[in-house]
């Protein structure tokens, strides 16, 4: 079964079928991506790669497009990069998100603030 799914995936890959959804359907919606306690090498991977296909904004500036109800226009394949749980490894990320000049949006868990 592992088998079949691994050739699915790679029939659909290239297929040419997410290139046309990306640049059809997903072209002018907001795409979210959340990573938890990713490794600093394959998110610097990820990073090189996301921005060449999309255009990394931050989730503030989806906001501000929100609340104007869209009176300013969003950058097409707009993309916003999030962590979850805050994880203490996002720290190694920092290089990369720098380097990259990619804004990010860290969400924390204040229940656990302070404990082990």
């Amino acid at each position: 079964m592992k088998k079949i799914k691994k050739i699915i995936f790679f029939l659909i890959r290239f297929s040419g079928i997410p290139f046309l959804i990306r640049n059809t359907i997903q072209r002018n919606n907001v795409t979210i991506i959340f990573y938890h306690d990713i490794e600093p090498v394959l998110f610097e991977k990820h990073i090189i790669k996301l921005k060449s296909l999309y255009n990394i904004i931050s989730l503030q500036c989806f906001i501000n497009f929100l609340e104007t109800e869209g009176r300013f226009k969003l950058p097409v394949k707009p993309l916003i990069i999030t962590f979850d749980d805050g994880h203490k490894n996002n720290y190694l990320l920092l290089s990369s998100i720098i380097k990259h000049n990619i804004p990010v949006t860290m969400f924390l868990c204040s229940h656990i603030v302070g404990t082990n």
